[in-house]
């Protein structure tokens, strides 16, 4: 019971503390008290302001959950599948050297050389990055790493070179760079036909190194991407 008042009377005391304190502040330190009004009035208003900012993001978090859910499947993931990172490079693709490549028979994908263009044009325009068919000694990339990637794959793949006729040279298509025919990675009397325009990569020999062959453009193959 002594207890019990005790705490009430220290209950009590600290009460009239108080308002003896905040009386006395308002009678001889006005400017204190409304420097501590127009704190507090601010803090407020910057509490609702904050919640207004709330408010509107979660009104546009709406709007947007609402349009991703309108679009068709496919489109969805094409388009969010970027923020999905593989260490510096796009989802799907892989890191070689300083650059990032997309192997097609990773998805079981060939078509013929043309094809393959307009669709490693088109991923990388799903990514808004320059995408296009892989170039080998035109930038610094891992080129010997990418040849023997190339090599463990099951299948011969399509790279971004082709002849021009105009030129009498074959070019590499996207940076329009020559591909000399002293190339070393140029198969043994490659290339060999006047009637094969595209370059391929292929296996060849005892320990299986890949080299370069000309293709006819219209064959179905797997291919290589490369982001620019």
């Amino acid at each position: 019971v002594d207890d019990k008042l005790s705490t009430h009377i220290d209950d009590r005391l600290s009460q009239l503390l108080e308002k003896k304190l905040s009386n006395h502040l308002e009678k001889y330190f006005p400017a204190v008290v409304e420097t501590i009004q127009e704190v507090v009035a601010k803090q407020n208003s910057g509490k609702q302001e904050i919640m207004s900012k709330l408010a509107d993001m979660e009104s546009n978090l709406e709007d947007i959950t609402e349009k991703i859910e309108q679009e068709p499947l496919g489109e969805t993931l094409v388009s969010t599948s970027v923020l999905l990172q593989n260490g510096s490079c796009p989802f799907g693709f892989e890191e070689y050297g300083t650059c990032c490549y997309f192997f097609s028979e990773n998805i079981g994908e060939q078509l013929s050389w043309e094809a393959a263009r307009t669709y490693c044009q088109n991923l990388g325009n799903s990514y808004d990055l320059p995408a296009d068919l892989a170039e080998v000694g035109t930038y610094r990339c891992g080129d010997i790493k990418l040849m023997e990637a190339i090599g463990n794959l099951k299948y011969s793949a399509w790279i971004g070179a082709r002849y021009s006729d105009a030129e009498d040279i074959w070019l590499w298509e996207h940076s329009r760079q020559n591909l000399s025919m002293k190339n070393s990675f140029w198969r043994e009397n490659e290339p060999d036909s006047t009637d094969y325009d595209c370059l391929l990569v292929n296996k060849y020999g005892t320990y299986e190194r890949t080299y370069f062959i000309d293709q006819p453009c219209y064959a179905s193959a797997t291919f290589v991407c490369q982001i620019f």
